[in-house]
């Protein structure tokens, strides 16, 4: 399996507080977002790691840039319930997809929109190359964690 190599990933904290969250001791509670860059097959080599931290409701972007593939991603949070976070994501991808007849670079293009209810105890998972797509496999994981 080629390897991908990751030029570039930026994490961006936007903290864009819709108020803070206090706990019933009166400790204002806190938000992290432990996110994996990792080959999606067996080996699951793990190719970045970093970790998002801020208060509950802390909004945050991705950016993804690789040799021919580029991801845009934005990530709204809020709390539904006790243990359950709203995750509003708003996704662009592109990709060299290959040449024209005339030579010319043609690029796969894709745009989404998701909302998601997720629990403390799951993730969300991004295949930006889709699923087995080419001969290239990513998998980014996104896990919350709650603490005071």
């Amino acid at each position: 399996m080629r390897k991908v190599s990751i030029l570039l990933l930026i994490l961006l904290i936007g903290l864009l507080e819709t108020g803070n969250r206090v706990s019933a001791s009166g400790e204002v509670e806190r938000i992290r977002f432990n996110v994996t860059v990792l080959t999606d097959d067996r080996s699951r080599d793990v190719l970045s790691q970093t970790t998002i931290d801020g208060p509950a409701g802390t909004d945050f972007d991705i950016d993804l840039n690789t040799k021919g593939f580029d991801m845009k991603s934005r990530f709204l949070t809020d709390f539904l319930a006790e243990d359950v976070l709203l995750v509003r994501v708003d996704l662009e991808t592109r990709r060299l997809f290959g040449l024209s007849p005339n030579n010319l670079p043609l690029y796969e293009e894709d745009k989404q929109k998701q909302s998601l209810r997720m629990r403390f105890d799951e993730a969300v998972v991004l295949l930006p190359y889709g699923k087995n797509g080419g001969g290239e496999t990513l998998k980014i994981e996104i896990r919350p964690e709650r603490y005071k």
